[in-house]
């Protein structure tokens, strides 16, 4: 291996991470659903706590065919979020747009 190629390897350690990262994030998300699934749907007899002083519900009631459209809702975002994603390459390039999608990342959690 040259020194051009060399440098170029070292040069696509961070993008190639960053992107690497990002796929990671979306199969994480989509199995932590899952995990949540318990916690979310079976509600208390009593009022929580936090129902009592905010009105919002501690729980979402909901049949597991219900839960199987909201965790496939991810999925689907996948599929528009890769076709977005390449009109965003086009206009933006590759560097610009995977800079575009860690920022959303890192502000959505």
């Amino acid at each position: 291996m040259d020194e051009n190629e060399a440098q170029s390897a070292r040069k696509l350690i961070l993008p190639v991470t960053t992107i690497l990262f990002g796929s990671f994030g979306y199969g994480w998300n989509v199995g932590v659903m899952n995990n949540a699934k318990v916690a979310i749907q079976n509600c208390p007899e009593e009022p929580h706590h936090l129902e009592a002083t905010t009105g919002l519900k501690s729980c979402v009631a909901m049949s597991d065919v219900m839960w199987g459209v909201v965790v496939s809702a991810f999925c689907i975002g996948g599929l528009a979020g890769g076709i977005i994603g390449a009109q965003m390459a086009d206009r933006y390039g590759r560097r610009g747009t995977s800079k575009i999608i860690a920022c959303v990342f890192t502000i959505a959690g």
